[in-house]
């Protein structure tokens, strides 16, 4: 920034005297760790976060340029400086002092009505290491605010403090193209998620964090795993010092193969979903998943399903980022299949023969006489994994291939499962809807499970 001096008299008058030189002092400036709170990693830097830029006529007092002496032409009212800013969060206060001629010291004020002579930089009060014109714009959060709220959840705050949201990140992917330094602040009326990957993830993922931030309404930061812009267990706010409440992470995504899983998150305590803290990384299986998509197409022939393979990606990456925000499944895999218990895994059981006592029927509700038939994926009627709001993308459609209902007269009634686009949401009810509304098929979310939306959690 720059400033200027003028040496005038009471209420701007204009003064014979002169002013052979200028001292000037920065004092109480922060010293944060490196220059945003993500960037660079496992920064040890802790020189003052502003200092006076070196420049003709003017002498350093110290080696952290916190005190600089501006040496004045003869008869001289005026001089100028400049402050550089190493820090997005950093702050100080700046004294200047007119030395004149005869050795008379005159201490500056701001330049405006009841201006102060410890000026605070930048414009801020005197409680807040934060800009005033950023707070207005912003709310007027507290430094250590972490209040964000969403709608009919409960999960207030994102992981970071108005100090660390005001002091930045540095993101080429998220502010490359409008800051040519790649940094950009965030937003303390806004949850923010970290997602980290390689720059090929990305492009390969972009679908589905895309349909991950519509359903979530999170605002996504995208990190550079080639540049190191996160350390690398994940931290994303590891240079904190000041206002810091919580240790937030960004989430590892990337392409991996998972054996037979189209995805999965891997937790540090390995126990189901959790907050972006405590996972480890977040994976998807693409070759697993576009043999799959090929298998069910081959199930449904001569019907088609109604997605592509890139909307059956997206929506797995947008699924498994789900569980990296704390949202569980709709219910437990409940198969209904013939269990070969030597081997342990399901197998299929063929109707050969036309009976009351066993009935099935076709996606549009006819009676199937054809036989043999072959039952395999048939789901339980309630509170599986495909229970609930079939719009949304914690619901596991399309993974059974039956639902189950026992008739009146005790017979076995089986209904093939309709063809339906993916979901793409996080429903906010438990209600089964489409097929599930109905007593064929899977019913309500089990006890506890369902309002994914309400589950959604960044933090503890």
């Amino acid at each position: 920034m720059n400033v200027s001096l003028k040496l005038q008299g009471i209420n701007g008058a204009t003064t014979k005297k002169k002013a052979k030189s200028f001292e000037l002092r920065l004092i109480n400036t922060s010293t944060e760790p490196g220059m945003t709170i993500n960037f660079p990693v496992n920064s040890t830097n802790t020189s003052p976060d502003l200092r006076f830029m070196p420049q003709p006529n003017a002498y350093p007092g110290d080696t952290s340029f916190q005190t600089m002496k501006i040496v004045n032409l003869p008869s001289s009212q005026t001089g100028q400086f400049k402050i550089g800013s190493y820090d997005g969060g950093g702050w100080t206060t700046l004294i200047a002092e007119a030395i004149l001629d005869d050795g008379t010291i005159v201490q500056g004020k701001l330049l405006v009505s009841g201006g102060e002579r410890d000026i605070r930089i930048p414009k801020r009060e005197a409680n807040s290491m934060i800009a005033e014109a950023w707070l207005k714009a912003n709310g007027n959060p507290l430094d250590t605010d972490d209040i964000e709220t969403s709608k009919d959840n409960r999960n207030n705050g994102d992981g970071f403090t108005a100090y660390e949201e005001y002091r930045g990140v540095i993101s080429k992917m998220e502010f490359g193209n409008h800051h040519p330094n790649n940094f950009g602040r965030l937003k303390p009326n806004k949850k923010e998620l970290g997602i980290w990957a390689t720059r090929r993830d990305f492009i390969f993922f972009d679908e589905g964090i895309k349909w991950f931030k519509d359903a979530s309404k999170l605002e996504i930061i995208h990190f550079d795993f080639d540049r190191d812009e996160i350390a690398p267990d994940g931290k994303l706010n590891m240079n904190a010092k000041s206002a810091h409440d919580f240790d937030q992470y960004a989430l590892f995504l990337l392409n991996g193969g998972l054996g037979g899983t189209l995805g999965r998150v891997y937790t540090k305590t390995g126990n189901g979903p959790n907050i972006p803290a405590q996972i480890q990384s977040v994976v998807a299986d693409w070759n697993e998943i576009r043999n799959t998509y090929q298998s069910r197409v081959n199930w449904t022939r001569p019907e088609t399903l109604k997605f592509a393979v890139n909307e059956y990606l997206a929506q797995t990456v947008a699924h498994e980022l789900g569980h990296a925000v704390a949202v569980w499944h709709h219910g437990s895999d409940h198969r209904l299949d013939n269990y070969d218990a030597v081997n342990k895994k399901y197998v299929p059981y063929t109707v050969s023969t036309i009976s009351d006592r066993i009935r099935l029927f076709d996606r549009r509700g006819n009676l199937i006489t054809d036989r043999p038939q072959t039952l395999f994926y048939v789901g339980a009627q309630a509170g599986t994994v495909e229970s609930g709001d079939l719009s949304c993308m914690l619901n596991y459609y399309p993974y059974y291939r039956w639902g189950f209902t026992r008739g009146a007269d005790g017979a076995a009634i089986y209904h093939q499962e309709p063809l339906i686009p993916l979901g793409k949401i996080f429903c906010k009810t438990k209600t089964g809807t489409d097929f599930n509304a109905t007593q064929f098929y899977f019913s309500d979310c089990a006890g506890g499970k369902g309002n994914c939306w309400g589950q959604i959690k960044l933090r503890n």
